[in-house]
């Protein structure tokens, strides 16, 4: 939730795709809601760039602020595109009610800095309940958009009725794009491997 985009059921992100200027290559279009209007995320120079058939009919910055996706790309080009649409970016815990229902809790706080794209299951305190690991970070993001490089990682334990308990890693400043967390049993006791994009791998083993 830390990001630009804050979608919601009424005002989703939206990605069409299409050949919108008849070139015979595929664009993909990304939009937003702003004020109630849906808009593109892309600025005026990166929107010409990609359809410069836009550039006479929106010359100039100041016209291109004041349209929205409709007057861009016309209602007929969006009607035939295909649609691929957000309502919900928050990092979110889905509980299966035992009725075929999957009820959606959002984390807590801290786990919406950043992106989550590493989880493992452990029962690090011998209760006979397992623990979630949690690590993440992107950093391929253009610059208006920013990266999330705001995680170090979590230790996570989900009670009953939801409830929600964490324990922050950040002194141990395990930083990067961590992709993915393997447990590993040595003769010194369980170790936990951190791999991470461009970086050197962190080993995390816990005291007891």
């Amino acid at each position: 939730m830390n990001g630009r985009f804050h979608p919601s059921e009424d005002e989703p992100v939206k990605l069409y795709v299409n050949d919108f200027d008849g070139n015979g290559q595929v664009e993909q279009i990304l939009t937003h809601f702003q004020n109630h209007r849906e808009v593109p995320f892309a600025t005026h120079a990166e929107l010409i760039k990609q359809l410069p058939s836009l550039k006479k009919k929106f010359l100039y910055a100041k016209d291109f602020a004041k349209a929205d996706v409709f007057d861009l790309l016309g209602k007929d080009k969006l009607s035939k595109s295909v649609v691929k649409q957000v309502n919900n970016l928050a990092s979110t815990y889905f509980e299966n009610n035992g009725k075929g229902v999957f009820i959606g809790y959002a984390l807590p706080v801290p786990f919406q800095f950043s992106t989550l794209n590493a989880l493992h299951l452990a029962d690090i305190n011998n209760d006979g309940k397992k623990e979630v690991f949690t690590a993440g970070n992107f950093f391929e993001c253009n610059i208006e958009m920013g990266r999330y490089d705001s995680d170090y990682g979590h230790i996570l334990e989900i009670g009953s009725n939801h409830k929600f308990s964490y324990q922050s890693l950040s002194n141990l400043n395990i930083g990067g794009q961590v992709r993915k967390i393997n447990e590993v049993k040595t003769v010194n006791g369980i170790k936990y491997i951190y791999t991470i994009n461009n970086g050197p791998v962190c080993v995390l083993e816990l005291k007891k």
